[in-house]
């Protein structure tokens, strides 16, 4: 279930998926002249889950609710690593990103989580990319040299979204600054326009965009648009860009498009199905694969329907895992036993989960 590892050297074998998570506690939290040379690796990418401790100071005190003080728990990150690997098929990791709570995060902790990572997956996971978007230029440029210092495979950048650019140029200006910190690594513009609010089109942004950053290896697509996916891949053939969809439920129609890896919240539960997807899609079974994706959308639009973010995400991911995530940080809420009772019922409806699959812990970490 593994696409391309993006932008990480030599020609594409087998589709690739990156799966990107912060762990927290009560769980687990993980521009030079010249190109690096992209380092090659076919997996599934997951994106990493924050995970924190479940009570804090300031529930102790009866203050501010659980997740006011929850600390990131890096203990079981060296646990989820092998759960990721063994339980789901994933070896390639996006960290700090959506899932990952990372702009939720201090840049000490955002530092500590990478190191963490780095140093479970060491010798076990395919690559590591590192997203170390911020609003501060200056942060942005101090996680990437910090990426560079420990040894990941690549870094990842989102668009600021507070002050915001308001053309290509002004965002490649930005990009190319960060860039330049860590100037040995392949360099990822992360898309996510629901979230940033920065509308600037991919394909607009990767015309010309090496010779600006020759360090740029690729593109996390985490958008519907699918025509603008498409242009991507289409005007960029020659390029050997790594364009990583991240839009889970829509995975099928990017792989048809040319995506080269999918980098998403859902590998880390679904990873094993999306693998069989991958597995079909390689062999030219579409019809199979097919049905392993609207099987998974069945799922995704179930709990969308129930009110589906990283909350929920982190829930299920405890409740399939077995591995407490803890809560989410504010202004996010936990997600409700409601919730995660209606999503287990569809996870074993869908044969996603067994009932042995369930340990004694699991229900009770997620309530």
């Amino acid at each position: 279930m593994f696409i391309q590892a993006p932008a990480f050297g030599g020609p594409l074998k087998k589709r690739e998926l990156h799966l990107c998570l912060t762990l927290w506690e009560r769980g687990a939290a993980r521009g030079g002249a010249t190109a690096p040379r992209p380092r090659g690796g076919a997996g599934t990418w997951c994106a990493a889950p924050a995970i924190k401790s479940a009570v804090g100071s300031a529930a102790r005190s009866g203050g501010g609710g659980p997740a006011a003080s929850g600390e990131i728990n890096f203990s079981v990150i060296g646990r989820y690593v092998d759960y990721l690997i063994e339980e789901q098929g994933v070896k390639n990791i996006f960290v700090n990103g959506t899932t990952g709570e990372g702009l939720s995060l201090s840049i000490s902790e955002r530092c500590r989580v990478a190191e963490e990572w780095v140093t479970e997956g060491r010798n076990k996971l395919d690559q590591i990319v590192i997203h170390v978007g911020a609003l501060s230029l200056k942060e942005s440029q101090e996680l990437a040299q910090h990426a560079a210092k420990i040894g990941a495979d690549g870094i990842a950048v989102i668009a600021p979204f507070f002050l915001k650019p308001w053309n290509k140029d002004v965002l490649i200006n930005f990009l190319k600054e960060v860039a330049a910190a860590a100037p040995a690594l392949p360099f990822y513009y992360y898309h996510i326009p629901a979230l940033t609010g920065v509308k600037i089109r991919a394909e607009e942004l990767l015309d010309g965009i090496q010779d600006k950053i020759p360090t740029f290896q690729g593109l996390k697509f985490s958008d519907t648009d699918l025509l603008d996916f498409g242009q991507c891949v289409d005007q960029n053939r020659q390029q050997q860009f790594a364009f990583l969809f991240g839009v889970d439920e829509q995975l099928l129609s990017a792989l048809v498009m040319g995506a080269t890896g999918a980098v998403g919240s859902t590998y880390n539960y679904l990873g094993k199905k999306t693998n069989q997807m991958l597995e079909a899609f390689e062999r030219k079974d579409f019809s199979s694969a097919l049905n392993h994706q609207f099987c998974i959308q069945r799922f995704i639009n179930f709990v969308v329907k129930l009110g589906f973010g990283v909350s929920q995400t982190k829930a299920i991911m405890t409740l399939v895992s077995g591995i407490p995530m803890g809560p989410p940080r504010l202004p996010l809420q936990k997600a409700s036993r409601e919730f995660t009772d209606n999503a287990e019922a569809k996870l074993k409806s869908l044969d996603f989960l067994s009932f042995t699959d369930l340990k004694d812990g699991n229900l009770e970490a997620c309530s």
